[in-house]
């Protein structure tokens, strides 16, 4: 499931389609993820009710803060564009029964990359439930490399290697 939360009337952008290094104060703002998250909570569940049993959801930049945090049990959660600087912490608190899968540029220039270091989330929140792939692409794009739409179709073919 991939919301697209812009979609909605009267909703604006969070950030302008520039990086900025010291960010966009609308992502930092917890009131906005905390509605992003509510809304996705009510979706994941309208879709049990309705009988789904597998549900993945993704999110990109500030989706990916959204995603993380969602309360509900589902198959997997997939963020692009977001990693796990300490600034960030307040937007971390994911659920441990789900499996978090991290796709992130070292050189991502939204992140703040070159003035800042990219920071992993699983060596950050030392959490085995958390998987970081890694790519050294100048870009915010999600799917950017072949390695990550390889990990995320075998995930949902369920082909991993065990």
């Amino acid at each position: 499931m991939m919301m697209d939360f812009l979609k909605v009337k009267g909703r604006e952008p969070s950030c302008e389609p520039y990086p900025k290094p010291d960010g966009w104060p609308e992502t930092s703002n917890p009131s906005r993820i905390k509605a992003r998250r509510m809304e996705l909570e009510s979706q994941v569940q309208w879709l049990k009710d309705e009988g789904f049993k597998k549900i993945y959801v993704s999110g990109h930049s500030e989706g990916g803060r959204v995603v993380q945090g969602l309360k509900a049990e589902v198959a997997g959660v997939f963020i692009h564009g977001m990693d796990c600087k300490s600034s960030r912490a307040e937007f971390w608190d994911p659920n441990p029964k789900n499996r978090i899968m991290v796709f992130v540029s070292s050189k991502d220039p939204w992140l703040g990359y070159p003035s800042y270091a990219v920071r992993g989330c699983r060596s950050l929140f030392n959490r085995s439930y958390v998987e970081d792939y890694w790519s050294s692409h100048p870009t915010h794009s999600p799917l950017v490399e072949q390695e990550w739409r390889d990990v995320i179709s075998r995930v949902l073919k369920r082909t991993e290697p065990q």
